[in-house]
């Protein structure tokens, strides 16, 4: 059997937020935890010469881990340049320290889940953004960014209360001079997602 070309891992299910339409709503009696380091060598040095992507994230927040800046540093090292490394974050905890050294890490693309331009419709959607400068964090990571060769971008899930800011968000990706706007559709995982669908 072929080996994949796109390994995709998740460091860690633990998440500081509670997004509306996140299947982690729907989990019960699910057990929480970060990846072990040694595993995780493991699977990248059996994917050394086979891959040409690896996306290392998944239903939790990477940063959350506390050694998610080793976790790319070591795919970065043993797997080699020509592998496009890259994940999504929910942005809280990507301080311009962690953005630097997640970009100095050798990461090749960082996406912020981000649902509207301002803070009060974000908090509602991602509950728990409140406490947090995501969007601080998503401009000063435009900045550092420009020091490195790393894209940086947003990720977007359209929902009925946020589809009319589409152009917003477009707009201050372009401001800040990001290089993408990914947009997908809400996934309604349980009943009360699915008035959010935007189509039918």
């Amino acid at each position: 059997m072929p080996y994949p070309e796109v390994l995709q891992i998740e460091p860690t299910n633990v998440c500081n937020l509670s997004c509306i339409m996140c299947v982690r709503r729907t989990w019960r009696q699910q057990r929480f935890g970060h990846m072990d380091f040694s595993l995780y060598k493991r699977v990248i040095d059996e994917s050394v010469g086979k891959v040409r992507k690896v996306a290392l994230y998944g239903f939790g927040e990477p940063l959350a881990h506390p050694l998610f800046p080793d976790f790319l540093r070591y795919a970065r090292t043993q797997l080699g340049d020509s592998v496009f490394l890259h994940f999504v974050t929910n942005g809280t905890l990507f301080d311009p320290r962690t953005a630097k050294t997640v970009f100095e890490a050798g990461v090749n693309q960082v996406a912020f889940s981000i649902d509207a331009p301002e803070l009060e419709l974000l908090s509602k959607i991602r509950v728990g953004t409140q406490q947090y400068s995501v969007l601080d964090n998503l401009k000063s990571a435009a900045r550092i960014k420009s020091e490195y060769e790393s894209r940086l971008g947003i990720a977007t899930v359209l929902l009925r209360s946020n589809y009319r800011l589409l152009p917003r968000l477009v707009e201050m990706a372009a401001e800040l001079e990001l290089d993408f706007v990914v947009v997908s559709h809400v996934v309604p995982y349980h009943p009360a997602l699915v008035g959010e669908a935007v189509y039918t």
